[in-house]
């Protein structure tokens, strides 16, 4: 089973707990009741009192970062459509509150007892945001049977429903609530099988009773795309209903499932977060079925621009292109260069002690290393701990083999080869230039049918 874009892992329990309140200091938000309106202060109190206040924008997902000064941060503006937004203070508590340029709004938020006091004309929305203890999906009854699965979550988005209609709101904002409530009581859903599959170790297929909801919460309006529980549904639905197509070919899935979609801007929301996801991991070789569907199908100037940047990027390491090189240390200090192992074709494993995935690895990494421990390939694994020291008790204590290296989280050959995610594969030819900048994992079959092909040459 091919699961393309979500990934499963524990934050998959906590991603829209982030929702509610992590209470760990005492926070203020203030402004005076006589603010203008599209003015906002913030002051925090507390050992934090001097720390920064994140804005996360659901309109255009970009953060802006208010500095505080003498223990107060500052929005002076105008220039946001009315809008969620995720908000961060410090290093330890964020919530979601909503913001309209044309209203005021003071809070005071008490840490300790986990209440926010809230005053002017969006007092009503931020209070019931930022005190109400949203239902959600418990660690355990993500391991549930289908149907019992799907009662959870109806259940869990009735009793969110229940608590907003308990709640003094403008019809205005109910109206936008009630869409959030529900993709985000349902978010887990289109996850299921794959959370089954990743965490559970069984490979499911989804009841045509799973998929008649899927189908019920799978709906195309152009107008909801305000609402970020809602995009990001789309994207775990998206992937949910591929990854249950026939066929290996996920693009060609992807685009299959895609020219159904009967809103053209939810299209393009669509195409250019899978492209741009695409893009940015795997690189453009192999993907260019993906960019022509991504130019058919986005007119945004802004989207094309960026993707346009990216493949700009990637460009440079298309195969046939010189490599970026790199210098790491191994575990006796003495330093070694990517110039010193020409001459063989070269598996570039970039990876981390802390790393599950790069761990999961190893073992398949180990068998490849022994399979062709006679053959022309060097195995170089580059580690990128901040603690070096973690990575040399692992090596030593698994007896790791192969070139092990460490260059730390900085090294510029990690941008250069854009690596956002790891663990890397890279292939190498025995000049240094580049076979394949997103190579297969050891895990993968068709690695070793790789190396056999280059071999031949």
């Amino acid at each position: 089973m091919e699961i393309c874009v979500i990934i499963i892992n524990d934050l998959l329990f906590n991603y829209y707990k982030t929702m509610k309140k992590v209470m760990i200091l005492a926070v203020a938000i203030s402004s005076a009741l006589s603010a203008s309106a599209g003015v906002y202060k913030f002051k925090m109190n507390g050992a934090q009192a001097k720390a920064n206040v994140m804005l996360n924008w659901s309109d255009n997902d970009k953060w802006t970062t208010l500095n505080a000064t003498d223990g107060e941060a500052k929005l002076d503006s105008s220039d946001f459509k009315p809008q969620y937004v995720d908000v961060v203070f410090g290093r330890s508590m964020r919530g979601t509150m909503y913001l309209d340029p044309k209203s005021d709004l003071a809070v005071t938020v008490d840490m300790e007892t986990g209440k926010a006091e809230c005053s002017g004309a969006l007092a009503d929305i931020n209070r019931y945001l930022l005190n109400t203890e949203f239902a959600d999906i418990s660690r355990d009854q993500y391991g549930l049977e289908e149907t019992a699965f799907l009662k959870v979550c109806d259940s869990v988005y009735a009793a969110n429903k229940a608590l907003m209609e308990k709640a003094s709101l403008p019809a205005d904002f109910k109206k936008k609530e009630e869409l959030r409530l529900k993709y985000m009581s349902y978010m887990t859903l289109p996850m299921y099988p794959a959370y089954m599959y990743y965490k559970m170790q069984k490979q499911i297929t989804p009841s045509a009773k799973f998929f008649t909801k899927l189908d019920e919460l799978t709906k195309f309006n152009s107008e909801w795309l305000e609402c970020p529980e809602y995009c990001q549904f789309l994207l775990s639905a998206q992937s949910c209903y591929t990854s249950n197509m026939e066929g290996d070919d996920e693009a060609k899935k992807f685009m299959d499932w895609t020219d159904k979609v009967n809103d053209a801007k939810v299209k393009e929301y669509i195409v250019d977060s899978y492209v741009m996801s695409a893009v940015s991991s795997q690189g453009i070789d192999g993907n260019e079925a993906l960019i022509e569907y991504f130019k058919k199908n986005v007119t945004d100037a802004e989207k094309t621009s960026k993707l346009n940047e990216l493949c700009g990027k990637w460009e440079a390491l298309r195969a046939g292109k010189a490599s970026p090189t790199f210098t790491g240390t191994d575990i006796n200090g003495k330093q070694v260069t990517l110039e010193s192992l020409r001459g063989k074709y070269i598996y570039i494993d970039v990876w981390a002690t802390w790393c599950g995935p790069c761990r999961g690895e190893l073992p398949h990494l180990k068998k490849l290393e022994e399979a062709y421990k006679d053959k022309d390939i060097h195995f170089v694994s580059l580690s990128c701990d901040q603690n070096k020291e973690a990575w040399e008790k692992m090596v030593t204590k698994d007896q790791l083999q192969g070139i092990q290296l460490h260059v730390g989280p900085n090294a510029s050959f990690l941008d250069e080869y854009m690596i956002n995610g790891i663990p890397r594969f890279i292939i190498l030819d025995r000049e240094g230039k580049i076979v394949k900048a997103n190579a297969p994992r050891p895990s993968n079959p068709e690695t070793a049918k790789l190396f056999d092909d280059l071999l031949k040459k």
